[in-house]
Order: structure tokens, then C-alpha cells, then sequence
């Protein structure tokens, strides 16, 4: 059963890097934030990650959530936003050694990571727009991950169409999605054997 992080965490994240525009655990839409910590909950309990990239470290709250459910979990993260500089280093106070953050762009976090580090899944929460969302995903497939979680496909139809488009070309498939009451919408690919 998935477990809330201490609201003094959240509170303390959000102060130093508030964003209006609510995020995974702080939305108004309680049934909609509810079922995308249920959705996470469950997919990564599937999955068992040792270590997540994430694109869009924004507050941390995606980290929060994780490494409260996953302690154990290395997260290799990224944001240009200055403010998420604030939040990794709140989240180092709670989670020392668990999060490794570049202030850079998903890109450049990609396209520079080390091949010899395992990563059981990644976590695209960056650039919601489609050359972005696409530009992650295929970044994430020439590191062989097998599993990708995105966010905001039903709340950003060009989300949805990059995986769409990457889907045609590379060797994923759906493996599930968060339930309709969701109106951001989370998307789980899993990486196909390859023959």
C-alpha cells in the first residue's frame, strides 16, 4: 500500500520552488492526484527500480514520492528551472546519496549518461512539448531502458502523439495507463524482448 510523504516535506519543497501550475502532490483534483499515486504505486512496485532517470525535476515531488515508497532507489535527474537547485538540496537533507541532479536540459542529461549504469525505468515529466517528449523518448531507448513512464498525455495531446510516433519506430509497447479519472494521464511503455 503506497504511503503519503510527511506534509512538512511537501510544504518545505514547495516553498522553495513554487510552481501555480500544481503538480504530484498538489493538485486540486483530489480522485486525479489519487489515482496517479495509485497508478506509480503500482507500476513501480512491478518494476522494483534501483535506480529512475526522471526529465522535469521541478519541485522534487515525483523524487518525494518514490524514494517514500522505494527508499532504497538511486534517482539520476534533471531541470534547467534554477529553482530545482533549491528543491534537490531539501531532499538531500531527508534522502542523502539518493539523488543525483544536473541543472541541464533532458538532453543533455541523455545524451551524456553513462551506458555501464543499470536503469530499470525512466520518469518524462520535462519538456511537454512534442519535439521534447519525443527527444526523451528516444533518448530513454538508446539507453535500452526498459521501462518509460510519462506524464500529462491526456492533458497534452502532443505528449500523446510523440509516443505515438515513437512507438511506429522503436521496439516498445504499452504495458498500461492510468485510469480515466486522471485527467493528466500517465503512460507506462515497456522496452520489447529483443529476438
Amino acid at each position: 500500500m503506497k504511503t503519503l510523504p510527511e506534509q512538512a516535506i511537501i510544504d518545505e519543497l514547495n516553498k522553495v520552488a513554487f510552481s501555480p501550475e500544481g503538480g504530484l502532490l498538489f493538485n486540486p483534483e483530489k480522485e486525479c492526484m489519487d489515482e496517479q499515486l495509485s497508478f506509480l504505486f503500482d507500476t513501480f512496485s512491478q518494476i522494483n527500480p534501483g535506480a529512475i532517470i526522471e526529465t522535469g525535476t521541478q519541485r522534487c515531488l515525483f523524487d518525494l514520492f518514490i524514494l517514500t515508497n522505494f527508499p532504497k532507489t538511486k534517482i539520476y535527474t534533471c531541470d534547467p528551472w534554477e529553482k530545482s537547485i533549491e528543491a534537490v538540496k531539501v531532499m538531500e537533507k531527508y534522502f542523502p546519496s539518493q539523488i543525483e541532479f544536473k541543472n541541464a536540459s533532458s538532453k543533455t542529461l541523455l545524451n551524456n549518461f553513462s551506458k555501464d549504469i543499470k536503469i530499470d525505468a525512466a520518469w518524462i515529466d520535462g519538456d511537454h512539448r512534442y519535439e521534447g517528449c519525443y527527444s526523451d523518448l528516444l533518448g530513454c531507448s538508446e539507453l535500452k531502458i526498459k521501462n518509460i513512464i510519462l506524464d500529462d498525455f491526456r492533458l497534452l495531446p502532443c505528449i500523446k502523439s510523440a509516443i505515438d510516433s515513437f512507438l511506429k519506430s522503436n521496439p516498445y509497447h504499452k504495458k498500461g495507463e492510468s485510469g480515466a479519472v486522471d485527467s493528466r494521464g500517465i503512460y507506462w511503455l515497456e522496452r520489447s524482448e529483443e529476438k
